[in-house]
């Protein structure tokens, strides 16, 4: 019995430094050895340093820089205020995007790998027959990067953004965003986006502001969907805004003009 487990350490022992990928150096035993060979023979002084070449400490190097790459949302679910309205307007948004009249874009200006911040272009865009540009308003946003993982999360909110929704018939519906964050996972290869998140507030000067076919969004979020406003921007005790959130996808895209 006590022979079996002396085997068993040393298998075990032997199975460690295999894993670890342990250099020549250390046993000198390459090709033509023999057994009993002399450990460390040679000239120590005159050979390169040992690297252990398996991961042995910490998760992986992460995918390669993601800087040049752009995305464009291919889905956008939006949830909070909406209630009744929500399964409407979320198809209307799923048909314009399969159309390619509702494009919301990212790109990469900057991966800095050493601080683990990127630089990102957030923004409305429009579509040509091969690739995009961004409109008026577009947003410079640093984000934290986690490289092994992919994941990302906007550092600061940006302070406005306008989902807008067109309409076969009549104006295009667009909904304000205060103080969006942007949060996703990028593929190693950075051919899309998956599990973004986006939150935000939509205040109540905006819903004011913001005519939908018949009537302000404050009316119809009070009136039809029976949702008072549920945050306090300034601290004054008064309910100024809405908790606006919402789910995303995004796919690789080619954006020619920023």
């Amino acid at each position: 019995m006590r022979a079996s487990m002396h085997v068993m350490a040393c298998l075990v022992v032997l199975g460690l430094f295999t894993a670890c990928g342990i250099d020549e150096y250390y046993t000198n035993i390459g090709t033509g050895a023999v057994p009993g060979q002399p450990l460390f023979k040679g000239n120590q002084k005159d050979k390169e340093p040992v690297e252990c070449t398996c991961n042995c400490v910490g998760g992986g190097g992460g995918s390669t820089s993601f800087t040049g790459k752009s995305w464009v949302m291919d889905t956008l679910v939006l949830g909070d205020p909406l209630v009744d309205l929500k399964d409407m307007v979320n198809d209307v948004i799923k048909t314009e995007m399969g159309k390619g009249t509702l494009n919301v874009l990212l790109s990469v200006e900057d991966d800095d790998r050493e601080t683990g911040i990127l630089t990102l272009l957030f923004g409305a865009g429009e579509k040509s027959e091969s690739d995009y540009s961004f409109g008026d308003g577009a947003s410079t946003v640093d984000a934290t990067l986690v490289a092994a993982s992919g994941a990302f999360a906007f550092n600061s909110p940006v302070a406005k953004f306008a989902v807008t929704i067109p309409m076969e018939e009549g104006d295009p519906i667009s909904i304000p965003i205060t103080n969006v964050v942007l949060k996703g996972t990028i593929s190693p290869d950075g051919g899309k986006i998956s599990g973004g998140t986006l939150e935000g507030l939509l205040t109540v000067e905006d819903a004011k502001n913001t005519t939908v076919l018949f009537d302000s969004l404050y009316n119809i979020l009070r009136n039809l969907e029976h949702v008072e406003p549920d945050n306090d921007m300034d601290g004054d005790s008064e309910m100024d805004s809405w908790v606006f959130s919402g789910t995303f996808t995004a796919k690789g895209c080619t954006v020619t003009a920023k």
